[in-house]
């Protein structure tokens, strides 16, 4: 007789968290956030897991906050207040999704006040210091249905599931987002969580979580990792020994901080940015950030209004003269670079499709930034990566009124940087 083998089951499909993500990581703190939202029916069970270790609350407590709403304020350690609160906002008469945010120490503190000036509830007083912060755009758009997204311009699989079913506006890096590394041949290589990004790297987990929570440099086997903290998110790129010593090289010689001087490398190394621009048949938002990183290499400099001078002598003496007076502001001491305060624009694109296990990731990648646009799947901080690391910083403010003053003093009207 034979012995019929049964088919392996599949394994189970890891239930997706989101699948509508738009990114507002530009605007001021602390309205910074990351609209992750749900067309789908939410798996409470699933949701409430991710949140509860993203945010540090227990299990159970998170589980009631989803089915019923209300407010989570951190414990006290000892006599200080170090963490604010978590809310979670349900409309009793299911006009509007679920809502999900973070107040820090000093939201927290504003609300007490609110409440108490004005006689409100913590949660209604909550809500407004945390609506008020939201940028103009994203506030505008909260009372529309999706979100004010065209459907029919989305992807059927979202679609088809009806109205936005509930919205985190989240400022962490979970551990349940992908973590993705540039590598020194520009491959992006992606990992799950903090353990196994070590492993890639060959770190303990403890230099894992200090460098992606505190950013900088950690030294690996001669090579580099370095991590840019970008509106609180991390951005990390590896260096190969040549790139690496080609930094500290800089570093010494023009006295930046070896951040600059990693993203000058990265800027300038033909192997990176040829690897870079190889992608962008495959990823629309790498071709968005690589087009920046390009336009970035010449360096800001200042703009100036067609006057009187200005036409007198044409552009191309223009120019000559902008060059001129940035080569008398550094011969001057008046140095381009910032340092380690240079100011990165975080423009974090987080994917849609973010899985509650494993890092597990599906799904398109929708209206990122508002674009509208399907990318592939891209989870964690991969454009920040990409832009805070390898990008331009801007000029120090010191070299900026040295420029400024002598062109003025030539007849030029400097109206701004670019």
């Amino acid at each position: 007789m034979f012995r019929i083998k049964k088919r392996a089951s599949p394994p189970a499909k890891m239930p997706t968290l989101y699948n509508i993500i738009e990114d507002y990581t530009e605007s001021d703190a602390p309205g910074n956030v990351t609209v992750c939202a749900m067309t789908e029916a939410e798996d409470v069970e699933a949701h409430a897991r991710v949140l509860s270790e993203s945010y540090g609350i227990p299990l159970e407590v998170m589980t009631r906050l989803l089915h019923k709403g209300g407010l989570y304020i951190y414990p006290q350690d000892g006599p200080l207040v170090t963490r604010g609160l978590f809310a979670c906002k349900i409309d009793p008469a299911g006009q509007e999704p679920k809502q999900t945010w973070v107040l820090d120490v000093v939201q927290y503190a504003e609300a007490e006040q609110l409440a108490r000036s004005y006689g409100l509830g913590l949660e209604e007083a909550a809500a407004r210091v945390f609506y008020r912060t939201l940028a103009p755009e994203l506030l505008a758009r909260l009372p529309e249905k999706h979100l004010g997204l065209d459907y029919a311009k989305l992807d059927r699989a979202i679609v088809r599931h009806g109205d936005i079913k509930y919205i985190d506006f989240r400022k962490d890096w979970s551990p349940h987002f992908k973590r993705l590394c540039i590598m020194p041949d520009g491959r992006l290589v992606e990992t799950s969580g903090l353990d196994e990004f070590a492993s890639l790297h060959g770190i303990t987990a403890a230099e894992a979580r200090t460098l992606i929570e505190q950013g900088g440099t950690l030294e690996v086997d001669g090579e580099v990792l370095a991590c840019q903290i970008v509106n609180g998110q991390p951005s990390v790129a590896r260096f190969n020994r040549r790139q690496y010593a080609r930094a500290k090289e800089i570093a010494m010689t023009r006295g930046l901080h070896i951040m600059d001087a990693l993203s000058e490398v990265g800027l300038s190394d033909p192997a990176l940015m040829q690897a870079l621009k190889r992608r962008e048949q495959l990823k629309t938002a790498l071709v968005f950030i690589f087009m920046l990183g390009v336009t970035a290499c010449s360096g800001p400099k200042p703009i100036l209004y067609p006057n009187a001078q200005y036409q007198a002598v044409g552009q191309e003496a223009a120019e000559r003269d902008i060059a001129d007076c940035q080569q008398m502001a550094e011969t001057a001491g008046a140095t381009p670079e910032k340092g380690k305060g240079a100011q990165v624009a975080g423009s974090t694109v987080a994917g849609a499709g973010i899985g509650a296990a494993g890092g597990a990731v599906g799904g398109a990648v929708v209206g990122a930034a508002g674009s509208g646009s399907a990318i592939g799947a891209a989870g964690g901080a991969t454009m920040g990566l990409l832009r805070g690391l390898f990008r331009r910083p801007k000029p120090s403010d010191a070299y900026m009124g040295f420029v400024n003053r002598c062109l003025t003093e030539r007849g030029y009207d400097p109206v701004g940087w670019k």
